[in-house]
């Protein structure tokens, strides 16, 4: 199985996968259950691009090309930094506040990166820009024990990448891009269900550009189910064919065929840090975050790995390169997060780290556990571990192996 990617160099067009079935609607008989998309919202994905969220509780802001906000912290927005306020406005609110400006790139290779994560979890998913992704989840749920429980355990292994999100599910995926925009987190199962959900929702979680939006407010249409009850006819003509057509996708009347996302051959990741910093445990925490990425890509394409590949940026001289070898091959995140502090431990910076940078290629296939030297599966991982550790403490040939 080999999809997309992590700064993740995206597959070239003519690569992509051919589209998934039309959404929403219910298969006929003997071709299988109704899709279910799981929509996986990123609020906080700009903040996390730039590295102004990099320590919550400093006030920072991301500012975009107009000179206005897009994203503040928590002390800045308890400061009364909004989005849409003013640069000057931000700071006189919220003096001394660290200033980002937007980087969409960035953004987009988190975007690709997370989409390669998700992977572990379904093998089709589909990218939502600017900070969605979309996962169709029916075949996985007998897999991961049903639905409530793919959810807990997608949220934990989320949290471990160090990403806040939110999820959705509804029949179609452009229901579970609105449900998961509104904050809706009750998931509708039945398509026949979906008119009554999405009917209490503000139009504004459809994204449509506010020309319509406004147009829709001085009709009085405060909800969709306002929408709904509005001609047809009348509707395409006052606000073109477009909002129409979404809302026939979403409620599973239309096809919405969703491209796949591909993972790329290798996993590659750049994290700026937002400023230079020397603290250890940051950077542990930063690797920490891109490691559990890396697991999961790695679990979506079914191989291990053996070398890690870890370089440190500094601002006006090259980089620190570090190399992450195992005893065997890996896809644990907490194992390579072990040996990376290992690492660190024994060296001194030699100036402060700006970016991290952490690439892997996928080697060996995975093989079912086996037994290990304390007579448990787990023992042999533990094993491996000690002599990781030993080695990253004393040098790569001071440590062969363990025996009695």
């Amino acid at each position: 199985m080999s999809r997309a990617s992590a700064q993740l160099r995206p597959e070239p067009a003519g690569t992509q996968a051919a589209p998934s079935p039309p959404s929403g609607l219910r298969p006929d008989r003997g071709r299988g259950p109704a899709p279910l998309w799981l929509c996986l919202g990123l609020p906080r994905l700009p903040l996390d691009a730039s590295g102004a969220g990099r320590a919550e509780e400093e006030a920072g802001a991301v500012i975009g090309p107009d000179g206005r906000v897009v994203q503040a912290t928590a002390p800045a927005a308890a400061a009364g930094v909004a989005p849409g306020l003013a640069l000057n406005a931000a700071l006189a609110l919220c003096p001394g506040m660290r200033v980002q400006a937007r980087d969409e790139a960035a953004e987009r290779a988190r975007l690709e990166r997370l989409a390669a994560w998700a992977g572990a979890f379904t093998p089709l998913v589909s990218l939502e820009p600017p900070a969605a992704l979309l996962l169709e989840v029916r075949g996985s749920l007998r897999l991961f024990g049903g639905l409530e429980a793919l959810r807990l355990r997608l949220r934990r292994a989320l949290a471990r990448t160090g990403h806040a999100g939110f999820d959705a599910v509804a029949p179609t995926p452009l229901a579970a891009l609105w449900l998961a925009r509104a904050g809706d987190p009750e998931a509708v199962i039945e398509l026949a269900a979906l008119a009554g959900r999405l009917g209490g929702l503000s139009p504004r979680v459809t994204g449509w550009p506010p020309p319509v939006l406004e147009k829709l407010q001085s009709l009085g249409v405060a909800t969709l189910a306002d929408c709904l009850r509005l001609p047809r006819d009348g509707l395409a003509r006052r606000l073109g064919p477009g909002p129409l057509a979404d809302l026939d996708r979403a409620l599973g009347r239309r096809p919405d065929p969703r491209t796949a996302f591909r993972l790329p051959p290798r996993y590659h990741a750049v994290v700026e840090l937002g400023a230079e910093t020397a603290d250890t445990g940051l950077l542990a925490r930063v690797a920490q975050g891109l490691f559990a990425e890396l697991e999961g890509f790695l679990r979506a394409c079914q191989r291990a790995v053996t070398r890690i590949e870890v370089q440190l940026r500094h601002l006006g001289r090259g980089p620190t390169l570090l190399q992450l070898g195992l005893a065997a091959p890996g896809l644990e995140a907490a194992r390579f997060g072990a040996l990376f502090v290992a690492r660190l431990e024994r060296m001194t910076l030699p100036a402060p780290v700006i970016a991290l940078v952490v690439a892997a290629e996928p080697g060996e296939a995975l093989v079912p556990a086996r037994a290990g030297l304390f007579g448990d599966e787990q023992g042999g991982l533990a094993g491996l571990q000690l002599v990781e550790r030993l080695r990253a403490r004393l040098g790569r040939e001071a440590v062969q192996g363990l025996m009695l």
